[in-house]
């Protein structure tokens, strides 16, 4: 096994188009890293590159202590995983799992057959190894994708969106069973991915990508509750976090963050040692960040401070949660609460949220205020 290392690596096509621009990463030996973001943000160009199906335009990569920058493939020990499963139609499991130990290596044909056999107990598809692809379940037909890697036992292991052509069942089952084998093999793992479910389960640490740079480099629990800056915070969170534009009012005893120019509304108080802390100054212009989760409906009954009167536009019964969605100051926010809550579109009620649990970005995106009270985060992404 082993480590890799992107080193200011950048990747252009066609002499203007910035594909990766400028990233550094290092993943360490036996590490499960998913790089996670939207469609064109770089990722999948940044593992094509780590597998030498392409060439950084600039910067190095390294595979252990070996800069594999310049060379092919073929020289690389490792494994690929794909979309779509590539598997040989007219070759049985068997043959299939098996076929590139006989192109890469001077194994016999027993040698071969025991590890095929060794890989198959630990997928569980002993069963298939006579079966053709065509009578496959695409379950199936990924493990035995699976197996074709983890057959070669390389150093490192590249997932390229291996899920995305499953139903939602087998999505949850398969990603299950890729960590567990990621866990009992301990390989180096890049998992490359849209899909932030996967990204935050699957994880030791996620690299969030954005037209081509590093957005933010940390484990789950950081990138979710200490997002580096505004589109982190947006990106990583179903329904995603609710945002607001607000200008600050200093006032004697407190200070305001308030968007007025709605019919709904927004105005939350600050106490003035934490505006100081953050370095907030009268007419600055922030934005204001609230997860859907962090949403308080209020009961008439309750005293509680930095309340907001919205209207449920729209009510979603999710089984075991409920969504409400309302406007606040013109955007369009989401609550969510548990199944014993709800509200009915048209209804009027008061919301809030605590202090802890609120956001603040500067007008670059940056964040100054994450979960946790006056808190100011230092968020330069980290390798």
């Amino acid at each position: 096994m082993a480590s890799v290392t992107l080193d200011n690596v950048s990747k252009v096509f066609d002499e203007d188009i910035v594909a990766v621009d400028n990233i550094s990463l290092n993943i360490n030996d036996g590490e499960f890293v998913v790089i996670v973001g939207p469609s064109g943000s770089g990722k999948s160009t940044t593992l094509r590159m780590v597998a030498g199906l392409e060439t950084p335009s600039d910067g190095d990569i390294y595979i252990g202590s070996d800069n594999v920058t310049g060379g092919s493939a073929r020289t690389r020990d490792i494994a690929m995983v794909f979309q779509n499963y590539a598997l040989y139609p007219h070759m049985t499991v068997q043959e299939n799992i098996g076929f590139g130990l006989k192109l890469s290596t001077t194994l016999d044909q027993s040698e071969i057959d025991d590890r095929v056999n060794e890989v198959a107990d630990l997928l569980g598809i002993e069963p298939l190894l006579d079966k053709e692809p065509k009578e496959l379940s695409g379950g199936q037909q990924q493990r035995v994708a699976l197996g074709r890697a983890i057959v070669r036992y390389p150093e490192a292991f590249l997932f390229d969106e291996p899920l995305s052509n499953l139903d939602a069942k087998l999505r949850n089952e398969m990603r299950t069973e890729i960590k567990r084998l990621q866990q009992e093999l301990e390989v180096t793992s890049i998992y490359v991915t849209h899909n932030q479910a996967e990204a935050m389960t699957m994880a030791d640490r996620v690299v969030v990508m954005h037209e081509g740079q590093i957005q933010q480099v940390g484990t789950p629990e950081e990138i979710y509750e200490d997002p580096a800056n505004r589109f982190v915070a947006e990106f990583i969170g179903e329904p995603s976090m609710n945002c607001v534009a607000v200008d600050v009012e200093v006032g004697p005893d407190s200070v305001v963050l308030k968007n007025t120019r709605s019919e709904t509304d927004f105005e939350y108080r600050l106490p003035p040692e934490m505006a100081d802390h953050i370095g907030l100054a009268e007419g600055d212009s922030v934005t204001a960040g609230v997860r859907p989760e962090d949403i308080v409906f209020v009961n008439p009954e309750d005293d509680r401070k930095n309340t907001m009167g919205i209207e449920v536009n729209v009510f979603e019964p999710m089984g075991s949660d409920n969504y409400h969605y309302f406007s606040v100051a013109g955007q369009e926010w989401t609550g969510r609460t548990g199944s014993s809550k709800e509200y009915s579109a048209g209804e009027n009620v008061q919301i809030t949220f605590d202090l802890d649990d609120l956001y603040l970005f500067d007008e670059h995106g940056k964040t100054l205020k994450s979960k946790g009270v006056g808190v100011e985060a230092s968020h330069a992404p980290e390798a």
